[in-house]
């Protein structure tokens, strides 16, 4: 369950289309959901959209991929993902963890 979990999150990643975005950010989601780095701090899937459209438009034609297995304990877990350009190079990685809601 937790990798299906992580493929709709790069789904949320990848989609360039605004309405696309927030409909599989709502899927993926809790109402309270937030998402931290160090540039962005937002909530819900409304806020997480909004932040993943502001990253399309500094990387346009980006992709976002998994790049580790996807470890859990509990109800977190963590993942390893990497950005790469329209050419397939890596322009950036780094790890992210999360916590799942009761109802997944």
């Amino acid at each position: 369950m937790s990798t299906e979990i992580v493929e709709k999150y790069f789904d949320v990643w990848n989609e360039a289309d605004n309405a696309k975005r927030l409909a599989l950010a709502e899927q993926t989601w809790a109402r309270d959901s937030r998402y931290v780095d160090p540039n962005t701090d937002v909530t819900g899937a409304g806020g997480f959209s909004e932040m993943v459209a502001a990253v399309h438009q500094q990387y346009p034609g980006y992709g976002f991929r998994l790049s580790s297995a996807v470890e859990t304990h509990h109800d977190v877990l963590r993942f390893s993902w990497e950005i790469v350009d329209p050419d397939g190079n890596v322009a950036m990685s780094g790890i992210d963890v999360g916590r799942v809601a009761e109802d997944g």
